[in-house]
């Protein structure tokens, strides 16, 4: 199933539903009662290995992280923890990729101002095909 974007100077931004990993949940994985996922925007980014998101969205959901370390950035090293997660990309009505679990880096406020609440790195986009045109601004991502 195909996403192609609007026109946008911004990158490659995909709107994707995230939340607790079911697959965790039901090895024993603590979530917060009724936890719900929710549709966020989140950047493509190919140089990136492990997506990316905010830890307050996560943390939201009462999840524990799984590991602690560092992540480089752009801007130097930082602390981050990784969480278990399910990752849909597609409209909710029609079929999409869900990855179930997905490990993901999460950093508390991790992108300051921008409109997106995280990186979509290769562990999800290696399973994509990624239509990038830079002159006109556009981009297709197929599963």
């Amino acid at each position: 199933m195909p996403i192609a974007s609007a026109r946008s100077q911004l990158g490659a931004i995909v709107t994707v539903e995230v939340g607790p990993s079911i697959v965790a949940t039901g090895r024993g994985a603590p979530s917060a009662p009724g936890a719900q996922p929710q549709r966020i925007d989140m950047l493509l980014d190919t140089g990136s290995e492990q997506s990316v998101l905010d830890e307050d969205l996560v943390s939201s959901w009462g999840l524990v992280y799984t590991s602690a370390g560092w992540a480089r950035t752009i801007i130097g090293t930082k602390p981050a923890r990784s969480y278990e997660v399910m990752l849909t990309l597609g409209e909710r009505d029609e079929e999409g990729l869900r990855i179930d679990p997905l490990t993901v880096m999460a950093r508390p406020s991790p992108f300051p101002g921008a409109r997106y609440s995280g990186l979509l790195g290769r562990d999800v986009l290696d399973r994509c095909y990624l239509i990038y045109d830079g002159p006109g601004y556009r981009f297709s991502l197929n599963f």
